[in-house]
């Protein structure tokens, strides 16, 4: 998990998942791996909203919604939904009027 590209895609997809680009990044044993190239190489970036590769790598596409009980459904308001997605994800969302 230390070496890149999967250390250097997981900051970014952190910053695709949260929008806020990663303040800083933790390791157990720093010594292994790409931990500190990443962390140069992430450094070197200046505009974080440029990093829409994250976008594109980590698109949600909806497989299908269903209530809590696991009925087929769709977007209702204040109402407890979860999202499936094609990657195998599931998302609890509620939105409220």
């Amino acid at each position: 998990v230390n070496s890149n590209p999967f250390f250097i895609n997981r900051a970014l997809m952190c910053q695709g998942e949260k929008n806020k680009f990663p303040n800083f990044i933790t390791v157990d044993f720093y010594e292994l791996g790409d931990g500190l190239d990443v962390v140069n190489e992430l450094n070197n970036i200046t505009n974080t909203s440029s990093i829409n590769i994250v976008d594109n790598l980590f698109r949600k596409e909806i497989v299908n919604i269903t209530d809590i009980l696991g009925k087929e459904t769709q977007i209702t308001k204040n109402k407890i939904l979860l999202y499936h997605y094609i990657d195998g994800n599931v998302e609890k969302k509620q939105i409220l009027e």
